[in-house]
């Protein structure tokens, strides 16, 4: 047990603000809720068009426990939240997405879990809450709580520690002065899954990662102005970034086992998908086709037809390798459109 005064610390909560005003009021109660309250809330708004920024000044003027600060450029979320890092006083970091919430009891419980391990903690991931609607979907590790060291805790990416978990950056707690002494910060050049890779840079650089069975975080699932509806310019390229940063660190710090190396797969042909369909539903037919060159290129058709079991995505995979772009394009366009009437009647 540690003879520290973790449980009083400082911890430091940087929230990005764009255009966020419906959701503020309730997201930011959920820090200023909190039980544990020596806590500072660092507001950072990207030149918001609507109310935010008065909604935050109003929230300052009623706790002095947070400060707003505001770019004079919209500079987009990586900035924006290094921005945050850079003004944070904490001895703890976390993040929150603005459109999203703390359950009441989140920090202190994780800094009562920090107080019971022993020695330095780096990092801490945490379950999470996905929330659509009335329906909740508790995204979580199948380990145990504990600390690990950096290989031990390498071996259970992907097999046991499910990527989504893995790269919401919300659902964590960060020590802030490893996160300055190895100048971790987002990347715009991972754009699209920049939270992922400032995970897995995180990874890289801890020598103890905790995971602790707390799904502090609700992540809410918005239909509209999130980005599952806003299309992303270059995303296969992007997303594939992370892919080959995650690719990296499996094969540095785990022993990158036939398991691993299928899940990595998995998530490969997930990237390329949901490019795919970026495109097709968002895009236009140039994108497709590019898109898709881009993905016969990668070099990872065969695998993953070796690895899916799905008949539906070997069709896809088969579509892409034989050059049947436009048909593939017609189907799945036709597919959309035809969800698309079911789901707005």
């Amino acid at each position: 047990m540690r003879s520290s005064t973790i449980n009083n610390e400082l911890v430091s909560i940087i929230v990005p603000v764009y255009n966020a005003a419906e959701f503020l009021p309730k997201s930011i109660s959920s820090l200023r809720n909190q039980t544990h309250d020596n806590i500072e809330i660092v507001i950072i708004d990207d030149c918001s068009q609507d109310d935010s920024l008065a909604i935050c000044r109003d929230m300052a003027r009623d706790d002095d426990r947070i400060v707003v600060l505001y770019n004079d450029t919209n500079l987009g979320q990586e900035a924006t939240r290094n921005r945050g890092l850079e003004s944070a006083q904490g001895h703890w970091i976390m993040f929150l997405d603005s459109d999203d919430e703390y359950d009441i009891y989140a920090i202190e419980n994780l800094l009562d879990f920090i107080d019971s391990q022993e020695g330095e903690v780096e990092v801490v991931l945490a379950p999470y809450n996905a929330i659509n609607g009335d329906e909740i979907s508790k995204r979580e590790a199948s380990i145990q709580p504990a600390v690990f060291s950096q290989r031990v805790f390498a071996e259970y990416l992907l097999t046991n520690i499910p990527w989504d978990v893995i790269s919401c950056v919300g659902a964590k707690l960060y020590n802030a002065s490893f996160l300055k002494r190895e100048n971790i910060r987002f990347n715009r050049y991972y754009q699209w899954n920049e939270d992922g890779a400032f995970i897995l840079t995180c990874l890289a650089s801890a020598d103890a990662v905790a995971y602790a069975n707390i799904p502090f975080y609700q992540y809410l699932i918005r239909q509209h102005g999130s980005v599952q509806s806003t299309y992303r310019e270059n995303m296969y390229e992007m997303l594939c970034r992370t892919d080959e940063l995650l690719l990296d660190f499996l094969r540095t710090f785990s022993s990158y086992s036939l398991c691993q190396k299928k899940l990595y797969y998995r998530k490969t042909l997930d990237t390329a998908f949901a490019s795919l369909y970026n495109e097709i539903k968002l895009g236009t037919l140039t994108g497709y086709l590019q898109t898709v060159k881009q993905i016969r290129k990668s070099s990872r058709i065969d695998e993953w037809l070796s690895y899916t079991t799905s008949s539906k995505e070997r069709i896809r995979i088969l579509a892409i390798k034989y050059h049947l772009d436009i048909p593939l394009y017609i189907a799945w366009k036709m597919l959309l459109m035809i969800r698309l009437r079911f789901t707005t009647k």
